[in-house]
């Protein structure tokens, strides 16, 4: 039997609360594109993963999730091999990298995507126009 004793109760505090906070997001097709250039966050560090440059500001980048990435771009990849189309839902994106790289790598045909944090959604969005300039 377990113990339901307060020193085995598992804690949880939640830094915010969801309903307080509104939620953002845009969608980005590889169509359409837009004039993005206001750069509302100063504190702008540009990182290179795998070919594919972005923004990070004070969005959320972790390094040591491009291998996860990796693993995600390539079975997309294989997907679209085999139906001939990619449309990906990348939920709080953070700085953007892996719908970025959804969208250069797997050569997806829609990538939406949005954050919990609206002030990082100009990086958000100038990171993923960043990707539909192809050559």
């Amino acid at each position: 039997a377990r113990s339901t004793s307060p020193r085995f109760r598992p804690r949880f505090r939640p830094r915010f609360r969801s309903r307080s906070r509104s939620r953002s997001r845009i969608s980005c097709d590889a169509e359409d594109g837009g004039d993005l250039d206001d750069r509302e966050d100063r504190d702008i560090t540009m990182i290179e993963e795998r070919g594919v440059s972005f923004e990070s500001g004070k969005a959320f980048y972790r390094a040591e999730s491009a291998v996860s990435r990796d693993l995600a771009v390539l079975a997309a990849r294989v997907y679209k091999n085999k139906t001939g189309r990619l449309e990906v839902l990348d939920l709080m994106s953070g700085s953007g990298v892996r719908a970025l790289r959804y969208l250069v790598q797997a050569d997806a045909d829609r990538v939406w995507s949005n954050d919990w944090n609206p002030t990082n959604i100009p990086l958000l969005q100038r990171n993923l126009q960043g990707g539909l300039k192809k050559d």
